[in-house]
This record gives C-alpha cells, structure tokens and sequence, in this order.
C-alpha cells in the first residue's frame, strides 16, 4: 500500500507548475461508489491552486481507471492564514460564483484577530451570505483552525476592484470582433415549418382494404361513416361499425306461423374498443350455404 501512494504523489509531479504536489503527505485514503471514486487527504507545506489540484486529480483519475479522484489538501498554518492561501480562498469563491470578481477586492481581505475580514456593501453582504459560510467550514476543514468570515461594510467604490478602462475597452473590441467573425456571410435560410399535428382520440377506424362486390360474403356494401364500437353501445341512434369476426353462430329455424324456414346468423366482433353480437334472420333461400359468416373476416354492420 505505501507503494501504491508513493505512485499516486508521484503521478503530480507532471504538473510542472505546482512541484510540491509530489511532496505532499496522504494522511487517509478511502475509496466509494463500488471502488471508482477515490478521496485523498495529502497534507501540504505550501498552499496549491483549486486549478493545479483539479487537473492532478483528472491525470491520476484517467491513469488508474477511476470515474473521479478527489484530492483534499490540509495546510498547517500555527501563525494564521497567509496571504497565499487568502488568494487561493478568493480564487476557489470566484470559481463557483464569476460575480465575485466584480465584487470583491481580494487585495483588501485582511486575517486579524482570529478572524477573515472581507469589505463588501450590503448589496453584496446578501448575496455573498451563504458564500462566508462555506469559506469558514472550509478554513476549519483544511487548516483546522476556527476561523470566523466577517463581511465588513464598506462603500461599493472601495469593496470593488478598481475598474481597468483600457483593458475593459480592448476586451470589448475583441469580442466584437469575434462575433463578427463568427457571423456567416449569408443567412442561413429558415427551415420550413412542419405541419401542426392532427389530434386523434383513442378511437382510430381501421385500416380494412376495399371490398368489391366479389367479395362480398353476405349483405351489401355501405359507404356510411363509422363510428367505434365502444361509442356506439351508447348511442340511440342507427350507427355503422366495422370490425374483425372472431365467433359465429348459425342455427335452422322453422316458423310455425308462415311456416318458412329460416336461419340465424350471428357473429361476435371487435374493432379493438370494444365487442359486439351481431345477429339476423334472412331466409334460407337467400343464403348461399358456402358463403355463411365466417371469422377471421371483416364485417360492416348497420344498425341501432
């Protein structure tokens, strides 16, 4: 194990500009997350950048095989904060909120009393509240030092770093002409738009092919509008439904009182809403017995 940590210091030293890195001293190592995330305390005699510390940590990441490699330094610092490790504070807090930039002077932070005097107004003592916050638990957590972050209120003028007219005057230029570069010489031409989508409510008639005299089964053909079968259980009125058969039914009956035979045809179908029986009484000699309903078939009924 000691050589495996003798490697992992070692893997910093290809950061050129923070050589101590390599000399630093790992106190704990822990590993979660089913072994691909790694957390190291490495105490340090001099203070390193959030920036050189996040790149060793990608480098020794991607040459072990891990997800994440998180690198905790520890400072000893019996005498206070130093005015390195003030700059690295300042540094990490303009990282994770850009604004402070424009806010805050990190050549007017002081450490006395115990304390970390920070000028701001009281614009920016709101904005900034939970900001303190993290800065103390961090100052407790790397240096082990109880060390309150006291806004101290001050004129914006004076809170701010001063304002480089001429830098800020050739930035703008640049950007402009970026943005100009940028810029295609000729519009792009406007994508046509698409056509607005029919809404379809949960009944879709079937798609059945179309059905010519000669195959026909029995009946005839109807060219009325239909409807689903779950709607039409609930009408009142003469509707048409279109289905698939899936049972039949044929029965002989003799009437007694014309004394004609007759025959009962009826069929179940579905059009995938809901079912339905179907059933008449044509004569016999009106049916053709190879012709009888049959399922597997599709079937257009008329009727209320």
């Amino acid at each position: 194990m000691a050589g495996k940590l003798i490697d992992i210091c070692g893997n910093c030293k290809c950061v050129s500009e923070e050589q101590h890195l390599a000399a630093g001293e790992v106190r704990s190592l822990a590993f979660g997350d089913n072994n691909t995330v790694m957390v190291v305390e490495l105490a340090l005699e001099e203070v390193v950048s959030r920036r050189a510390i996040a790149k060793a940590e990608k480098q020794i990441a991607k040459q072990y095989g891990l997800e994440r490699v998180c690198i905790e330094p520890r400072y000893a610092m019996p005498d206070g904060l130093t005015g390195a490790y003030i700059r690295s504070l300042y540094d990490d807090m303009a990282y994770r909120m850009p604004s402070a930039r424009g806010l805050l002077n990190c050549s007017n932070w002081e450490y006395a009393d115990g304390a970390l005097q920070i000028p701001m107004d009281e614009v920016s003592e709101k904005h900034f509240a939970n900001a303190l916050r993290h800065l103390e638990a961090r100052i407790r957590r790397e240096t082990e030092l109880r060390c309150p972050v006291h806004a101290v209120r001050a004129a914006a003028e004076e809170a701010a770093p001063p304002i480089d007219e001429t830098a800020r005057e050739e930035i703008l230029q640049q950007a402009v002409a970026e943005a100009a570069a940028a810029a295609p010489a000729e519009p792009k031409p406007k994508k046509p738009r698409p056509a607005p989508r029919q809404e379809h409510s949960g009944y879709q008639r079937p798609r059945a092919e179309k059905v010519r005299e000669d195959d026909l089964i029995f009946g005839k053909l109807m060219q009325d509008p239909i409807v689903s079968v779950n709607e039409a259980i609930a009408a009142y009125d003469m509707v048409t439904v279109q289905g698939e058969v899936f049972f039949t039914e044929n029965k002989d009956i003799h009437s007694k009182k014309t004394g004609k035979d007759y025959v009962k045809i009826a069929f179940d179908m579905t059009d995938r809403t809901n079912s339905v029986r179907v059933s008449k009484f044509p004569q016999i000699r009106r049916v053709i017995p190879h012709r009888t309903s049959k399922t597997a078939c599709t079937a257009r009924c008329r009727g209320a």
